[in-house]
């Protein structure tokens, strides 16, 4: 493990040196008169620690653009988290809660069929409106194009000049899958130049490069299957590589045997059944694992999985560098607004957990990078922001109006203002399919207080001090001398629950 140290620090300021040389180069040639063009690089359950596994991500645009350490998903699960994105609005307002359509999760909707209700009015709409080329290569929402949720008709949703999306259930393969070439279905096999992310970065390249050559304005968005890594623990059914992400070819092995990141919260075997930890939180957190999930190859399987993330996120930082030299090449480097994040995160078995959905850190706390006009290089604004943010970003770029009321901030206010929304809360909120339970929490401050709900009412509070319990090990709810606390904080929650527009916090 000392020696893959080594070699990535090392391959990490062999980049740096690159990346510095590239902006040289670019200084001297970029344009920049145009208008700002918007590319957004979206990853799939991405953890926020292996970010560091991307040195082009940290060296061509977190050293030459904004990190906001502080940046939370409004919903930890794809379909609901994107809807978000796209429409700049908190799930209780887009009306987007889950993966699967209503008859497929309890009655609670979701997926693309939730999304079409809305999808006349959001962000490639808005964009498309304001005269820019938009693009859109893979992953769209969960069930998008599979007729058995949503529809059959794999044509361009509206607000997509070109429009080159995987097709759902084909969405989670990397090799054996489907896509829609602007309403032409074509089939990608297991040759190594179908593995998903390089055909998807390659069309992105492309279109880039027409575009600029063309003088448009361009939004581009590039969303890989990758990591999207060990959503299941391992039964005697499953081995422990099967819902792991997959590598290239040239990155297979690359980073076997490293480490899983150390966390006090990381519970694994029959502990995770007597742990105080767990026993302070929602019984509902308590439910969501068996003894199934108690057995030493969940350990095994979740070691894997954070291998092959690894693996597969490198493959999306190649094409990272790809977009990056092919924007300064065109000449528009300077003029275009790259964001990178991804759409939630994921447990490997802290507080006991698998897969994501409840709203503790490591599902809702994920990467954003921006590089570009309004962001300032190597800064970092610890604000909190959420992804009902990035519409509102976009669209202030561009110059581009949006036809409904947004509930997040443009955080070009952010950047040029450190002390801005400081006191800011924002909302997180999920469903749970197939019960009648609910929670929803506020994040302000140093402070994550959440509410657990049964039949539309409270069932459990919890309250953590990130500052000094940054793992969420202790519910302080309960305890006397936080009651004031609970209370501002179950109050501004309530107003956030119903929030729309300006009534949002900002």
């Amino acid at each position: 493990m000392a020696n893959r140290t080594k070699i990535f620090f090392a391959v990490g300021a062999a980049c740096l040196v690159l990346g510095l040389a590239v902006v040289a180069w670019g200084a001297t040639t970029a344009l920049s008169s145009g208008p700002t063009n918007v590319v957004v690089i979206m990853t799939d359950d991405q953890a926020l620690e292996s970010i560091g596994a991307m040195p082009n991500v940290e060296n061509l645009l977190a050293a030459e653009g904004t990190t906001f350490s502080n940046y939370y998903v409004a919903t930890p699960n794809c379909c609901p988290s994107r809807a978000a994105y796209y429409r700049g609005q908190y799930p209780h307002n887009n009306g987007v809660w889950d993966n699967y359509p209503a008859e497929k999760n309890g009655g609670i909707p979701g997926g693309n069929r939730a999304f079409r209700a809305v999808q006349d009015e959001a962000i490639g709409v808005w964009m498309q409106r304001a005269g820019y080329y938009t693009m859109h290569a893979g992953k769209y929402l969960n069930g998008w194009g599979n007729p058995d949720e949503d529809t059959a008709d794999i044509s361009p949703p509206p607000g997509w000049t070109h429009w080159f999306s995987t097709i759902d259930p084909f969405t989670y393969a990397y090799y054996n899958y489907e896509i829609s070439n602007d309403g032409t279905r074509v089939a990608y096999g297991d040759a190594e130049a179908d593995y998903q992310t390089d055909v998807l970065g390659n069309e992105v390249v492309s279109s880039i490069s027409s575009a600029a050559e063309a003088g448009e304005p361009f939004f581009v968005t590039f969303t890989p299957l990758a990591p999207h890594s060990g959503r299941k623990y391992a039964t005697p059914d499953e081995p422990p590589d099967s819902f792991a992400a997959v590598s290239a070819p040239r990155h297979d092995g690359m980073y076997a045997g490293s480490a899983l990141p150390d966390k006090p919260n990381r519970i694994f075997g029959a502990e995770a059944l007597t742990s105080p930890e767990i026993a302070a939180k929602s019984p509902l957190v308590r439910q969501r694992f068996t003894c199934q999930n108690c057995g030493p190859a969940n350990l095994e399987n979740a070691q894997y999985s954070w291998e092959k993330e690894l693996e597969s996120l490198t493959a999306v930082d190649e094409w990272v560098g790809q977009i990056y030299r092919t924007l300064d090449e065109q000449g528009v480097l300077d003029d275009t607004l790259i964001i990178f994040t991804s759409d939630n995160g994921l447990f490997r078995g802290e507080h006991g957990l698998t897969d994501k959905g409840l709203l503790y850190e490591e599902a809702v706390h994920v990467p954003l990078i921006i590089r570009g006009p309004g962001f300032g290089a190597g800064e970092t604004r610890d604000q909190l922001v959420n992804n009902v943010d990035l519409a509102p970003t976009i669209l202030r770029a561009a110059g581009a109006p949006a036809a409904i009321d947004l509930d997040g901030v443009a955080l070009q206010d952010f950047a040029a203002d450190p002390d801005a929304g400081q006191n800011r809360g924002i909302l997180l909120e999920t469903k749970l399919a197939f019960t009648t339970n609910a929670s929803a929490a506020i994040r302000v401050g140093s402070w994550s207080y959440i509410e657990w709900y049964t039949n539309g009412q409270v069932s459990f509070r919890e309250l953590y001090e990130l500052g000094a319990d940054p793992y969420q090990m202790t519910n302080l709810a309960d305890d006397p001398q936080y009651a004031s606390v609970v209370s501002d904080l179950a109050s501004r929650l309530t107003a956030l629950r119903s929030c729309a527009g300006d009534t949002c916090e900002r």
